[in-house]
């Protein structure tokens, strides 16, 4: 997070509906210390994260990108989200709506536990995460949403052998 709270206005939109939250408070509980979220927009399932795992760090990984959702995704998503990613700075709105869960001290030990933005590609952040040891308890994968993409990030995280999916 930067210093000071960008100036940019809290935006609510995304698609964690009740099935997501059913399904992340079926995994998550106050024993879950580290979570990674892929694909995390605006930051709605963010939210429901750290409602379900409050002692969790939870690594938010997304690119935040409109020229690349453009590019690459477009497919997708229906034109009126195309419309709201647009007329919403991806990265700050993100940042906004999160800022009071970032990551903070939360014990006398220096555990830690909260949101730590990611922004950069998924399988760099994986492979960041990976080589500095983290060991998630959780990775939620809500990015690319393409069949291939998905079973691709199944496939890695289950080779890297480091947490259960959902």
């Amino acid at each position: 997070y930067p210093e000071t709270k960008p100036n940019a206005p809290a935006y609510s939109h995304g698609w964690c509906f009740k099935p997501q939250k059913f399904g992340l408070s079926q995994v998550l509980n106050e024993d879950t210390m580290c979570v990674v979220e892929l694909g995390s927009y605006l930051g709605n399932s963010a939210k429901v994260i750290v409602e379900n795992a409050p002692n969790a760090q939870i690594y938010c990984v997304d690119r935040w990108d409109y020229d690349f959702i453009m590019k690459y995704q477009k497919n997708q998503y229906q034109e009126y989200e195309l419309d709201i990613m647009k007329n919403h700075n991806l990265y700050e709105t993100f940042l906004v709506n999160t800022w009071d869960l970032q990551e903070r001290v939360i014990d006398d030990d220096g555990n830690c536990a909260g949101i730590i933005p990611m922004r950069m590609d998924t399988i760099d952040a994986l492979t960041y995460l990976h080589e500095g040891g983290a060991y998630p308890d959780v990775i939620y994968i809500d990015g690319d949403h393409s069949t291939a993409q998905v079973s691709f990030f199944y496939l890695l995280i289950y080779n890297l052998n480091c947490a259960q999916t959902y």
